[in-house]
């Protein structure tokens, strides 16, 4: 399978939104605060299961588009990074990479950039 460009900033797009607007629907008398940190604890999650994850042969893709491609090793440290490659070689480290690079693209678009707002 072939992800363009357009198919990943689509996909991060649909993530943010569709769960923004579930969690909004769930609790609807969540402030922003309790909204995005509902976020961030269900993110984990549906990164770590999404096809373009768990499939190695797309997680180069992923860092193909990834405005992110760093975020592994700016948040967790080189060592993690070695850590990741010694336990599960490159499919292991290409893995960890796209699964982070992935979480941080679509958290970028949970906040607009310009008022912190969330969108939906």
């Amino acid at each position: 399978m072939t992800i363009t460009n357009y198919d990943y900033w689509k996909e991060i797009r649909e993530i943010a939104s569709d769960l923004i607007k579930d969690i909004r629907e769930e609790n609807p008398a969540f402030n922003d605060d309790d909204l995005l940190d509902e976020c961030h604890d269900r993110l984990y999650e549906i990164i770590d299961s999404h096809q373009w994850v768990i499939y190695y042969g797309n997680n180069l893709s992923v860092l193909e588009h990834s405005d992110n491609r760093e975020f592994m090793i700016e948040h967790n440290g080189e060592d993690y990074a070695s850590d990741c490659l010694k336990a599960g070689g490159l499919d292991g480290l290409h893995y960890h990479l796209a699964y982070w690079a992935m979480f941080a693209d679509v958290n970028d678009h949970f906040c607009d950039n310009s008022d912190n707002k969330l969108v939906a």
